[in-house]
């Protein structure tokens, strides 16, 4: 009963403090709902629904260095977290490659950005770190495993969302059986999951997903206005001051617009360049608790929720530490016309390359990728042997 009367204080105060801060909080959902129309939207959707298609001759593969190559490669391309979902789809998948799949999406570093930040090249730079970092402490969280003797291997083997199962929550079938040898063969009672039978469910799968991305978006971006509304009413922060601060714990709660309020800190002068941008690299590696959640959603018994949380703390610190060591030896890159001039509103421009539609052409690259993986182990095994 203590735990019950807690929670329900606890509800009470929060629903005390929304409508305390009504206006803020009504204004943080409406940004983030538009950032999310306009920027996340359009290039992860289709990600989400790719991530969910069974590629091979089964839905469910067998995990090997083949499979983790395949899923580290999509992530890359695709982000969060539909890398993610692409590593829920491979049988016993490990605490290590949700680690490293955990990553952000290149459209945020080249496209939004770079379109805030004016400076194509610097993020190009912080995109290869952040890649370069989340293989890292992907390598940390597998030495960690192998130190503790205690590799928790996934409970479920089959997609996160299959065909009869619409819900986006993780609630998983039993896998498809397959003769030892031959993963791709039917048994009796089960039958390969047809590409044009599974495009349906993934893609009503991968809208539910969108929803939850933007509710786990808009939840974090709310909680920042409630906080930073907190913070000025019990005055720790002046109306002008604590921009910095402010800015970093936005991002430690939502990405989106936390970097934006980072940018925004450094166009005031608050931090300079050379600590500004491996701040803003070490932000989107953790990525914030918004993409901690997110992720969460496909993890199932992988990895504790707490020790993702750490690993991408790890991923954070190491971002940090290399992109400083970067502006170190080369100064000139941290230089950026937008942050001297201002920049737009949030949303930023989505165009590395004038006339280059990247989320499509990302999505082509994906699609391919996981094609070629499949077709290839699909030619190891015939039916008949």
């Amino acid at each position: 009963m203590r735990g019950v009367a807690l929670s329900g204080w606890g509800l009470a105060v929060s629903v005390g403090l929304l409508l305390w801060f009504s206006q803020e909080c009504l204004a943080a959902a409406r940004e983030t709902a538009a950032v999310f129309a306009s920027g996340v939207m359009p290039g992860l959707f289709p990600m989400m629904v790719l991530a969910g298609l069974p590629l091979g001759r089964n839905a469910v593969g067998k995990r090997g260095w083949r499979e983790n190559v395949e899923v580290v490669l999509f992530a890359f391309a695709a982000g969060s977290p539909a890398g993610a979902r692409r590593a829920a789809v491979q049988e016993g998948s490990t605490a290590p490659l949700f680690v490293t799949a955990g990553v952000m999406s290149p459209l945020f570093f080249l496209g939004t950005l770079a379109g805030w930040t004016g400076s194509k090249e610097m993020m190009a730079i912080l995109l290869a770190i952040h890649w370069l970092t989340a293989l890292a402490s992907g390598s940390v969280a597998r030495g960690v495993e192998k130190h503790s003797g205690n590799r928790r291997q996934s409970r479920h083997a089959a997609p996160p969302f299959p065909l009869d199962c619409p819900s986006p929550v993780i609630a998983m079938q039993p896998p498809i059986q397959a003769r030892k040898g031959c993963p791709g063969e039917k048994t009796a009672g089960h039958r390969p999951i047809s590409l044009w039978r599974a495009l349906p469910q993934a893609i009503a799968s991968g809208t539910q997903a969108l929803l939850m991305v933007c509710g786990a978006m808009m939840l974090f971006a709310v909680a920042a206005a409630v906080l930073r509304g907190l913070l000025l009413q019990l005055r720790f922060v002046g109306k002008g001051g604590g921009e910095l601060p402010m800015a970093f714990l936005h991002a430690l709660l939502e990405i989106g617009g936390g970097a934006y309020a980072l940018l925004e800190a450094g166009q005031k002068g608050c931090v300079p360049s050379h600590i500004l941008y491996p701040l803003l690299c070490a932000a989107c590696s953790f990525g914030g608790l918004s993409i901690w959640l997110q992720n969460l959603a496909y993890t199932g018994q992988s990895i504790r929720p707490a020790a993702l949380l750490l690993y991408r703390a790890v991923h954070g610190a190491l971002s940090f530490g290399i992109s400083w060591a970067v502006l170190q030896i080369w100064p000139q890159l941290a230089s950026s016309p937008a942050l001297e001039a201002g920049f737009g509103p949030a949303g930023g421009s989505s165009d590395l390359i004038p006339g280059v539609p990247w989320a499509g052409v990302l999505s082509l690259g994906a699609f391919l990728l996981l094609a070629a993986f499949s077709w290839k182990k699909s030619k190891t095994c015939s039916p008949h042997s």
